[in-house]
């Protein structure tokens, strides 16, 4: 293993579990790899990915999310702050009727937005 990689694996253990993006790894690895690059991260953020080391998580108003839990979970995203949510899986159920007949669902992933409570006490707009 690279000293970058573990450099990587120890900024995922430093975010905690926060659902970092690649530039806060990326600062949070660049501590103990001064040299370390963001091309090197999100090559090795992709490489943990096919692997399935890493999950990574596509918001849509935001850059991509990391999660190093690979249980069966899903995420609520706060609207306001961007702050990601594990939520427990099979919160929705899927019927099979609502499920192709030729096909087989095999995986799902579930992203709610929502605002957080901290949120929602500091705004007064309707989102």
């Amino acid at each position: 293993m690279t000293m970058q990689r573990r450099a990587l694996l120890r900024a995922f253990e430093a975010a905690g579990k926060t659902h970092p993006t690649a530039e806060t790894l990326y600062h949070l690895a660049k501590k103990e790899q001064p040299r370390i690059s963001m091309g090197t991260v999100y090559r090795n953020l992709a490489d943990m990915c096919a692997r399935g080391e890493v999950l990574r998580i596509s918001v849509s108003d935001g850059p991509d999310r990391y999660d190093r839990d690979l249980s069966k979970h899903d995420h609520a995203v706060c609207r306001v702050c961007g702050r990601l949510f594990d939520l427990p899986a099979g919160v929705v159920y899927i019927p099979d009727r609502c499920i192709p007949k030729e096909c087989r669902l095999l995986d799902s992933r579930l992203l709610l937005q929502c605002i957080c409570s901290a949120c929602e006490k500091s705004t007064c707009s309707d989102i």
